[in-house]
């Protein structure tokens, strides 16, 4: 797992978050314990896994959710996505989300 794909994994996952988004991924890395933690941790909504390890990747994200929400003591994550958006908010949203990006990267320079 490279940190420049980490770093820009995390920032997603942080944005779609603070602007009601949902998060997901699919692919070979969401069949990777590694990778499928790295996710979880961040908060990423949903990982799509191949069939063949299915329900050991599913156990896995249940015992990390797990441990994530006994350690703050909350029910689990529901997604509830905004139901309209103007477009004042929309272009109010993106410039907001311009400047959090050049904030996020001054505090991670490159690798």
């Amino acid at each position: 797992m490279h940190p420049a794909v980490l770093r820009q994994l995390d920032y997603v996952i942080r944005v779609c978050k603070k602007y009601k988004v949902e998060t997901s991924i699919c692919g070979q890395a969401g069949s990777k314990k590694e990778m499928v933690k790295f996710l979880v941790e961040k908060g990423i909504d949903s990982i799509s896994v191949n069939a063949d390890v299915a329900k050991e990747i599913s156990d896995y994200v249940k015992k990390i959710e797990d441990e994530i929400l006994g350690k703050k003591g909350e029910l689990p994550r529901k997604y509830q996505p905004e139901l309209k958006i103007s477009p004042e908010k929309l272009e109010s949203d993106i410039k907001a989300i311009e400047e959090e990006k050049k904030e996020y990267l001054k505090g991670h320079p490159e690798e």
